[in-house]
C-alpha cells in the first residue's frame, strides 16, 4: 500500500490580496480578523506538529514606510496592467507608517511568529501580489517583482524556496524566473478545465459552477498524483 502525503500552504496577503476590489471600509474587519486567527492556527500547528508553507506578499514584510518604498522594483520595472486597479502599486499613498499605525498593509510580528513556529516554511506570494496572466503585464516586470521579494526576505533572514501564485495565475514561462531567483516549489492546478489558470476575467461563472460540482461529486476525477524521484522544474 502506498503512503500518501497531505499538504498545506496558505497565503498571507492582507488586504494587498484584494485591494483591486475591496477597501479598509469594505474588507477592512475581514483582515483584522485574519491577523487574530493566524497565530491561533500556528498554536494548532505547534501543538499537532503540523507542518504548512506561508505564501506571503513581500510588501508586508516592510518595517516601516521608508523600509516599505526601498523594497518596491524601480517604477519602470513595475507592471502596468490594461485594468490599473489590479496594480498594488496604484494603491502607496494609502499606506501607513508602519505596522502598529497600518496593519492592513503591514505584518513583520505575524512573519516573525511564523518563523517562530516549528515545522512552518515561508514561501512568497510574489512582492506586491503580482497576477502574471492579466493584461499589460510581461515577464521583466514579474521578474522584478519576484527579486524584489527574495531580495525582502533574505534581509528579514528568510531564503525562499517556494512560491504560490497569486489567483492561481501562471504559465510555464513564469517558472524560469522562479528558478533563477532560487524557487524550486510552486502549488500549481490540477488540469482540468474549470481549475486551469485564467486571467480574472476568465474566471467565469460556469467555471465556477463545475468547480463547485466537482467538489460535490469528483466528476472532473481524482486531484491527487504520483511524485517522481528527481522531479522539478520544466
Amino acid at each position: 500500500m502506498m503512503s500518501g502525503e497531505f499538504v498545506i500552504s496558505l497565503d498571507l496577503e492582507l488586504l494587498w490580496g484584494g485591494r483591486d476590489h475591496a477597501t479598509r471600509d469594505s474588507y477592512g474587519a475581514n483582515v483584522l480578523g485574519g491577523r487574530e486567527a493566524i497565530p491561533r492556527i500556528q498554536d494548532l500547528f505547534e501543538s499537532y506538529d503540523i507542518a504548512a508553507t506561508w505564501a506571503i506578499v513581500g510588501l508586508l514584510m516592510a518595517e516601516s514606510r521608508d523600509d516599505f518604498m526601498a523594497s518596491l522594483p524601480p517604477e519602470e520595472l513595475r507592471p502596468r496592467y490594461t485594468d490599473p486597479r489590479l496594480s498594488n502599486y496604484s494603491y502607496l499613498d494609502e499606506v501607513g507608517e508602519d505596522e502598529r499605525s497600518d496593519p492592513h498593509y503591514y505584518s513583520m510580528s505575524l512573519v516573525r511568529r511564523i518563523m517562530e513556529c516549528p515545522g512552518q516554511e515561508i514561501g512568497t506570494h510574489t512582492h506586491a501580489n503580482y497576477y502574471p496572466l492579466e493584461s499589460g503585464q510581461d515577464i521583466t516586470s514579474f521578474e522584478a517583482d519576484l527579486a524584489a521579494a527574495t531580495a525582502t526576505a533574505k534581509r528579514r533572514g528568510i531564503v525562499l524556496r517556494s512560491i504560490v501564485f497569486p489567483r492561481n495565475e501562471h504559465a510555464a514561462v513564469h517558472l524560469k524566473p522562479c528558478a533563477k531567483l532560487g524557487l524550486r516549489t510552486y502549488r500549481g492546478n490540477v488540469t482540468a478545465w474549470p481549475y486551469r489558470a485564467t486571467p480574472v476575467a476568465r474566471q467565469t461563472l460556469d467555471r465556477r459552477a463545475f468547480r463547485l460540482i466537482d467538489a460535490q461529486n469528483g466528476a472532473f476525477g481524482s486531484k491527487t498524483f504520483v511524485r517522481e524521484a528527481g522531479q522539478g522544474w520544466a
